[in-house]
């Protein structure tokens, strides 16, 4: 009975192992298959990343090579329009020269218009506005701040000096 029951045993162990063989071999099967089917997957991808680098490149090349152009035909303007600009400032001086001349031929006064500064006849409060402080005694011997002092009295005497030909003006 033992041996029928070794034999058994041994029978039982066997078609037991065939078994778990056979799952191991189906497993390694789906897992070779799945491995392959990523693998495809992955070369599909590198493929497209590729392909998107590789056109990304040659956009990137034409879109320098058209903002080169772009950034040349701006240049080019502004030269242009730099040179019409001076242009017409030549004109100008040109035609103001010959009016200054046919003034001179007419007899009238000549006035340069560029040049004459508009008279102020109104005086905002704060317009000019006078901070005056005196020079502190300890600094009176201080050269530096002597002069400093001496600047802002000067500014100072400027303003008031323009408020009295304001006045004087009216």
């Amino acid at each position: 009975m033992r041996e029928k029951s070794k034999d058994e045993n041994v029978n039982y162990d066997y078609v037991e192992v065939a078994t778990k063989n056979v799952e191991l071999e189906n497993s390694v099967a789906k897992l070779i298959s799945k491995n392959e089917r990523l693998c495809n997957e992955i070369n599909h991808v590198k493929q497209v990343f590729k392909e998107q680098f590789d056109s990304i490149k040659k956009k990137r090349v034409r879109t320098k090579e058209q903002s080169d152009s772009l950034i040349d035909k701006l240049n080019l303007k502004s030269a242009k329009n730099e040179d019409l600009k001076a242009q017409i400032h030549d004109k100008v001086f040109a035609i103001t020269s010959l009016k200054n001349d046919l003034r001179k031929i007419k007899g009238k006064e000549i006035v340069d218009i560029a040049a004459q500064k508009p008279a102020a006849n109104t005086i905002v409060l704060g317009m000019f506005k006078l901070d005056l402080v005196s020079l502190a005694p300890k600094l009176l011997q201080n050269r530096g701040a002597h002069i400093d002092y001496l600047k802002y009295t000067q500014e100072q005497a400027n303003i008031i000096w323009g408020i009295v030909k304001q006045a004087k003006a009216k």
